[in-house]
């Protein structure tokens, strides 16, 4: 299993445009990436960009339910995400 992360604090389109750039810079299709965020945003761009989405609980997120944003997983802990991996 090869695993990348990422801080991406940019506006929403530019996040999506600089995450294909990485992907593909380490030899990832968006396919075969999982995107994990905790806002509204984050979940819009990792889909934008054609990626699997996880939506985490407890980030900022205007007071939103991160479910509402229809990640394609919701996890309350970081270390759920084994359980997809």
């Amino acid at each position: 299993m090869k695993c990348w992360v990422a801080n991406l604090y940019l506006p929403l389109n530019h996040i999506q445009v600089r995450f294909i750039i990485y992907a593909e810079k380490f030899g990832f299709e968006p396919r075969q990436v999982l995107f994990v965020g905790d806002s509204k945003n984050d979940i819009i761009a990792g889909h934008a960009a054609g990626c699997a989405v996880v939506g985490l609980t407890y980030g900022y997120n205007y007071n939103i339910p991160i479910s509402e944003s229809n990640p394609d997983w919701v996890f309350d802990d970081f270390a759920q995400l084994l359980m997809i991996l």
